[in-house]
């Protein structure tokens, strides 16, 4: 059995997806295949966990439509930089309407606060999960970077 936290096996998760798409292997593609349905099944929970209620969608909307309305503005069109409205620091009307929707959702916010926390924990949660490793030398060259490779290597996916 191997020990880690939910939010490692989240990672594993990720880079055993990158791994699939390039691997010709039928091999080691079904041994991946079995330890990422291992991990899919708990990774769904928390994805399911972390879905907002409908009142916080509606907060959001709402929220992202001030941004929109307050922010610099170009041709007509707010201007965002890196998924961050433009203007609004500064802006103390957008800061004041900002403040009242806040006010207006807060049992919302803080609900959705308290669900963002739960899910913190249990990505802190350790879990165990029995795999076998893969042996590294039948892994094809160039099929797996670095990066990758340490998180694999970490977790005893491959010896």
């Amino acid at each position: 059995m191997r020990k880690f936290k939910r939010s490692e096996f989240q990672v594993l998760a990720n880079v055993l997806s990158s791994i699939l798409k390039n691997s010709k292997s039928v091999k080691l593609n079904t041994h991946l295949i079995k330890l990422k349905n291992k991990i899919v099944e708990d990774a769904d929970i928390i994805k399911e966990a972390l879905v907002p209620s409908d009142k916080f969608k509606e907060y959001d909307k709402k929220r992202q439509d001030l941004c929109a309305e307050y922010a610099l503005k170009k041709d007509g069109k707010p201007v965002i930089v890196n998924n961050i409205y433009q203007g609004l620091e500064n802006n103390q009307e957008f800061i004041q309407s900002a403040k009242v929707l806040a006010m207006e959702y807060k049992d919302t916010l803080a609900e959705y606060k308290n669900q963002i926390d739960e899910v913190n924990d249990l990505l802190k949660e350790e879990i165990e999960l029995d795999y076998p490793s893969y042996p590294l030398e039948d892994i094809p060259d160039n099929l797996i970077n670095g990066e990758d490779l340490e998180i694999l290597i970490k977790m005893k996916v491959v010896d």
